[in-house]
């Protein structure tokens, strides 16, 4: 191969200003959080609402259950107690196909003694909020076990009901703690599937390949300023693109071929079929996500990168030892299955 660099365009904004990368771009552990009034309320647009999200993988990790919900401990303020509840699909993946639920109750001034104590919090309403994205019309709520959907209500009345469960919410994490529910603060994104970007900036895998992979992707910078999510995009795509058309194709020895995978801005700039999920996770794995948390940043991006060359040297210097003028693409992915081996510490299974 030649020694000459090729086509440098690729991931060049992930080199500039990588160390600067934390300092440059806010991050928030928690989402919509008013940390002066202690108070939580929406994220606007309709996607999960990451708050509500990093107490979801609370209750996952609390582990207490009532039928199919995952609860909290009341909480009570003034004369209203609340519990909160969440329902997982079954992976234990916070998405769009879970809800998350507020019972709310009223504390009596005084409470009728002739009866089991805590009696009045079996008389209770109960929110549903399905999606985990704000009270619209595909919600519901509970009276005295019946249940009452909310498809037709006006706006100003799916604001009435947004705002009941922002109030449950604020007392809990007030009486609980913001750093005892928030404690898994960022790397519990990977286990929240949002469909746009989180409030940090990082990039869910789906908004990036297309497809529902549990990865995220750290904010980029370039000349010590954040990239747009448009750029971010592009570079994103443009060095997992390139990695990936590289490994699938023939590639020479001189570098040529290089090149021109580099100049076909379609062919990188695009979303993955989900039958390319398999070889995807085998190049994230061995190139891209080395420490397996899931989360992408700027310097991994770049690694990923580089380790491919000095891969794809590595066999380039073999073919050319067999008298080969091409590196054939079952040899890059069993050499990126070897590399996925060393770094994951057990073997790739598709």
């Amino acid at each position: 191969m030649s020694p000459h660099p090729v086509s440098f365009r690729i991931g060049l904004g992930l080199i500039l200003g990588g160390i600067l990368a934390f300092l440059a771009v806010p991050q928030k552990a928690g989402g919509d959080w008013d940390a002066t009034r202690e108070a939580f309320s929406y994220t606007p647009g309709g996607d999960i609402d990451e708050t509500l999200g990093q107490i979801a993988l609370y209750l996952l990790d609390r582990n207490r259950q009532e039928g199919s919900a995952f609860i909290s401990t009341e909480v009570e303020e003034g004369i209203v107690g609340y519990q909160l509840r969440y329902s997982d699909n079954g992976d234990k993946v916070v998405s769009t196909d879970d809800w998350f639920g507020i019972r709310r109750y009223r504390i009596p001034a005084d409470p009728d003694t002739t009866l089991p104590s805590g009696y009045y919090k079996n008389i209770y309403m109960e929110l549903v909020d399905v999606g985990l994205n704000g009270i619209d019309n595909r919600d519901y709520y509970f009276i005295d076990g019946r249940r009452f959907d909310l498809a037709n209500e006006p706006g100003n009345v799916l604001q009435h009901y947004q705002v009941q469960m922002e109030k449950g919410v604020s007392t809990f994490v007030r009486q609980v703690g913001y750093n005892t529910v928030f404690q898994s603060g960022e790397l519990g994104q990977t286990s929240i599937k949002k469909m746009q970007a989180y409030d940090d900036g990082s990039l869910p895998a789906r908004m990036i390949l297309g497809l529902d992979l549990r990865y995220i992707f750290r904010p980029i910078t370039k000349n010590a300023q954040p990239l747009s999510e448009e750029e971010m995009m592009r570079e994103i795509r443009q060095s997992l693109g390139f990695v990936y058309s590289a490994t699938m194709g023939y590639t020479d020895l001189s570098g040529y071929r290089f090149r021109d995978i580099a100049d076909q801005t379609a062919l990188l700039q695009r979303t993955y079929d989900p039958m390319e999920i398999s070889l995807l996770s085998l190049i994230l794995g061995a190139l891209f996500d080395t420490d397996s948390d899931g989360v992408i940043n700027q310097d991994d991006l770049q690694n990923g990168y580089t380790r491919f060359r000095e891969i794809h040297q590595q066999l380039a210097d073999n073919a050319r030892g067999l008298n080969r003028r091409v590196v054939l693409p079952g040899e890059k992915l069993a050499r990126l299955r070897q590399e996925y081996e060393t770094v994951q510490k057990k073997p790739f299974i598709p």
